[in-house]
């Protein structure tokens, strides 16, 4: 039987996959690396940051 004492993190979090630009990801890891903090943790002040701005207008459609 599974008492939730296991396995409780990977329960609560969902891998997600992304490809990124060589120069993108150096310079990715290069700021976590330089704040010493973990890609998680940047990722999520990056998505934090990005979601309390306000939103920008909406981008004209091209034609086609």
């Amino acid at each position: 039987m599974d008492d939730g004492s296991k396995g409780d993190k990977a329960a609560a979090s969902i891998v997600v996959s992304l490809r990124l630009a060589p120069e993108l990801a150096t310079a990715f890891r290069t700021e976590a690396a330089r704040r010493n903090i973990r890609l998680i943790a940047l990722f999520a002040e990056m998505w934090d940051n990005y979601r309390f701005q306000p939103s920008p207008p909406p981008r004209p459609r091209r034609p086609g």
